[in-house]
Parts: structure tokens; sequence; C-alpha cells
């Protein structure tokens, strides 16, 4: 070999060796995706492979927060809340500790998870299958699973703004025909948690579900006074806007005309899709920046709740306290957002997740008491923890957590610094402590109430709540004497005043100086 090219060939491999990268390519997990194939670096330690958890949360478009108590991390991915340990291998979805192969790595900044991460963690929260390669180093999501489309709506003088949102991307066909909107979906099955959907409206009759073999989808059935329809897609999550304009209001511009709707119209066909949504709601708070309670009357539709001995039943009486409430707060200059204003079943999740929704400086649980003593009396003011004060607490828990649908249990002890379900409330489990002081004090002298004092226990409607939240057990319907006085119409009012007068004291004198986490992002696969 000449010298020239022997010297040539040595730089060469002098260069290769120096600079790895081009000797050889970068070791790399693929992770598929809806159809598209994603790669990320990862670094194998200690038997486990460890992935970037900034490239995860760029792919499937969620952030991660750092909690200020615990510093851990707390994720929004899809509909649920995940959560990290830094030092511990678990991982928390909608409240419930999922174990990892290994902790955390953390190295210049940072964060490592393990591979499985995605499978125990991600994959569940977005309700999609993953299957994993490991000696291949492939991460599938995805897969057969059926298309779920969750639907809302709300109305005004110009028209209907109807929001189908979905489990996952798709392809969609819209058109139009004989006053008739046929909205269908590529895909061989789908879920929707209703068949037939009236809706109060100038331009919309109903929405119907179309499920046949041909087509899978809705058909929108519209009014004499339908004038035009727009479309618009939002990507995450995987959203279609279907704007229909009432006739002479063709110009109108509905973005600026129509507010969202403040709460899901439908529940989840599935536990595992009804946890928390914290959408910002920066915009809406700009425009209307007075204080934001969510109130939650309890049960509610098929769940029924407590039972008087005449009948009387809890879901009845809640609904009606939270109404009296709203009119009260409205009054002393407050937004009242309420988790249902109807007879009508609601998951617990969907109630907390309401309430993040609506970036809510209060969220107020009500629910009325029961108990095999006839005799027992007297109001209960609760906040979140993950043990409770004492077994009657621990067992009404858990009798309201199987009541919403929920299987959450009293936690362990884990070895954590901090249960891990429990991190977006525990940034606010002082002012919730305060709140449910002042509620309690004020039921026990306004009503002549037997004071059963504040308690704590692990309610599956408290976790997540990224605001001062309580759970107020008005009185005992069990109880004769007690049931007479909730079946009262001025009772109730009187219920009302007492509550609204202790949070306007707790207003007045703690929120100003509450200092709350800004709220997450969602995000889901597209």
């Amino acid at each position: 070999m000449p010298a020239a090219a022997a010297g040539l060939v040595a730089l060469v491999g002098a260069f290769l060796m120096a600079s790895p990268s081009l000797a050889q390519e970068e070791p790399r997990y693929t992770v598929i995706l809806g159809g598209q194939i994603y790669t990320l670096p990862f670094q194998t330690v200690g038997g486990n492979d460890f992935l970037p958890l900034s490239s995860i949360s760029e792919i499937f478009r969620f952030s991660v927060q750092r909690d200020p108590i615990s510093e851990d991390l707390a994720m929004n991915i899809g509909r649920s809340r995940v959560g990290l340990s830094l030092r511990q291998p678990f991982a928390s979805l909608d409240n419930r500790l999922v174990p990892l192969d290994a902790a955390p790595l953390q190295t210049e900044g940072e964060v490592w998870v393990s591979a499985d991460f995605i499978e125990m963690a991600v994959g569940p929260a977005l309700q999609e299958p993953v299957r994993v390669d490991r000696n291949r180093r492939q991460i599938n999501i995805g897969g057969d699973k059926p298309l779920r489309v969750y639907m809302r709506s709300v109305s005004r003088e110009s028209g209907t703004r109807l929001t189908f949102e979905f489990s996952r991307k798709v392809p969609y066909s819209l058109r139009e025909a004989r006053r008739k909107i046929y909205l269908t979906f590529d895909t061989s099955s789908l879920q929707a948690p209703f068949e037939i959907e009236e809706i109060d409206s100038k331009v919309v009759r109903r929405v119907k579900l179309l499920r046949s073999d041909r087509e899978k989808g809705f058909v929108i059935e519209l009014s004499r006074h339908f004038g035009s329809y727009d479309l618009k897609e939002i990507s995450s999550p995987p959203s279609l806007v279907v704007e229909l304009r009432r006739r002479g209001y063709e110009d109108t511009p509905m973005a600026l005309d129509l507010e969202p709707s403040p709460q899901p119209s439908y529940e989840a066909p599935s536990p595992s899709s009804r946890a928390e949504r914290t959408v910002p709601r920066r915009r809406e708070r700009e425009k209307d920046p007075r204080p934001v309670i969510v109130l939650d009357a309890g049960h509610g539709g098929e769940e029924l709740g407590a039972m008087g001995p005449s009948g009387v039943m809890e879901k009845d009486v809640t609904l009606d306290v939270a109404q009296r409430l709203r009119t009260r707060m409205e009054s002393n200059g407050m937004r009242v957002v309420l988790t249902r204003n109807r007879d009508e079943t609601l998951p617990l999740a969907e109630r907390t997740a309401l309430a993040n929704h609506h970036e809510a400086d209060f969220f107020v649980s009500i629910h009325v008491n029961a108990s095999r003593r006839k005799d027992a009396r007297g109001a209960e003011t609760y906040y979140l923890s993950y043990k409770a004060t004492d077994a009657e607490s621990e067992a009404l828990a858990t009798l309201e957590n199987a009541a919403g649908g929920s299987s959450v249990q009293p936690a362990p002890d884990s070895g954590l610094d901090l249960v891990l379900w429990d991190m977006a409330q525990a940034a606010h489990l002082r002012g919730s402590s305060r709140l449910a002081e002042m509620v309690q004090g004020e039921l026990n002298s306004l009503l002549s109430l037997r004071n059963r004092g504040v308690k704590q226990a692990p309610f599956r409607i408290l976790m997540g709540a990224n605001m001062p939240a309580i759970l107020i057990e008005v009185g005992f319907i069990t109880n004769p004497d007690e049931e007479e006085k909730l079946r009262s119409p001025a009772y109730r009012e009187s219920l009302a005043l007492a509550i609204s007068r202790s949070i306007e004291r707790f207003r007045n004198t703690e929120l100003s100086d509450a200092a709350r986490p800004g709220p997450g992002r969602t995000g889901t696969a597209r």
C-alpha cells in the first residue's frame, strides 16, 4: 500500500475512534405510536434500560411538574394523573401505586426512567395496550382496541358547538344529507356512553350513535333553523369541533360567541378513563377574574347514596343543597360550577377533574351520612389523608369510594416521604384543613348540631384536587329526626347559609395568601 494511502487510512481510523457516533450508530429504543416511529436514546444500568423522561414527554405530549413538597414528579397523561417517585421504584396511576423495575436516574439535569414506565404508566394512562420487545428494544403503543368517543355540547342563540374527543387519532369523514350530518370514523369498533342524546338547541335536535356494519360514527339531526356548519380539528387530545350555526347567524364568529362546556356531558365507559382533566382555563379566568368554587352534589343517577327510614335519598338532598349554595355564593361575588345540575350518574374522578379544569379556588363535595346506629347525629367535615382518623372514617371513605366506582383503599406504609397519589392535594392540605375547621364550626354554631369534629380519610373525590378541597357530611339521614330536618327546604337553606358563611370567611382570610401551583397540561397519543 502506498505511504499516502496508508496515512489516509490511519487518519480515518483515528477519526472514527475519536467519534463513536460516526463509527457506529448509537443504540436506540424504538417507540411505535399510531403508525409513527420514534427513536429514543437509552442507557443500561444494573441490567435495566433507562429512557429520558423529557423525550417521552415530547412523544406523548404531556408536561412534567415537580411537586413543591416531596420534589417528586407529577404528570397529566391523557385523562390520568401520573406520579413518579425520584427515590423509590414506584409510580402512581390514578392514585394507584404501580411498581417499576428501578427508581429513576438523574444525570446532568435529565431524569431517566426505566423502560417499563411506558408499559406500566404511560400506556394505561392513555388507555392503550402496550407491547414491549426487550430483546429488540421496541415498544408498540396501541392496537385494535375500540375507538372511545366522548361528546360535549354547548348552545347559544347563534348556534351549537359539539366537541367529539377521541381516545386516539383516527381518520374521519363528514357529509350532510337531508337535514342530517354524518360523522363517521375509520375504525372497526366504536364505544360511546350514549345511544341517543337529546340536545336543547335551536339548530340541533339530537345526536345518535351510528354503529352499523358499514359505518361507525354519529348522526347529527338538524332542525329547520340550521344554517351552516364549520369543522375544526384539535390535535391534543384528538378532537373534532363541529360548530353548527343558526340561520341568520352564518357570519357570527362562534369561536368568540360560544364558551367551552363547563363539564363533560357524558360518563366514560370504563373506570380507567375517568381520571383527572386538568386543561388550563387561563383565558376564561382572564375574562372573569372572580374566585371560582366547584360544588359537588354527591351521588346522583343510579348512585342513590344513603336513604332515610321514610325514603329520603341522599342524591336529592345533596343536589338541592348544592343548588341553594350556588345561589348564595354567586350573590357573594363568586363564580360557581356544579359538577352535576341534574339527577345523573357521574364518576368520582370526573368531579375532581372538573375542579382542576376550571382552576377552581375551592372544591366542596356535599354528602349525607348514614350509620347502623339510629341515634348517630351531627355533621362531619373531612379533608384528605391516606390514613383515616378512625375506623369509622375509614369505613365511610371505603363506602363512598365504592359507590363512585373507585377501588381506592387506605394505602399501607410505603416508605415514601409522600404518598404518590396525594401529590396534587399535598400543597393544599393546610388550606383544606382550615376550610374544614371553618365549615364545621359554622355548621355546629348556626344549626346547633352535635360537633363530631373535623376528620381525615382517603376519599377518592378529594384526591388529585389542585386547590383546597373538603367533603361535608351534613347530617345522618338514617336518624329519623335528622331525616325529617333534611326533608325540609328551610333546613336545607340553613345548611347552604352555614356553608356559604364559612367559605366567605375562608376566602377573606386565607385565599389571598394561598400559593397555588400552576395547572398542568393534558396530552394524549396522536
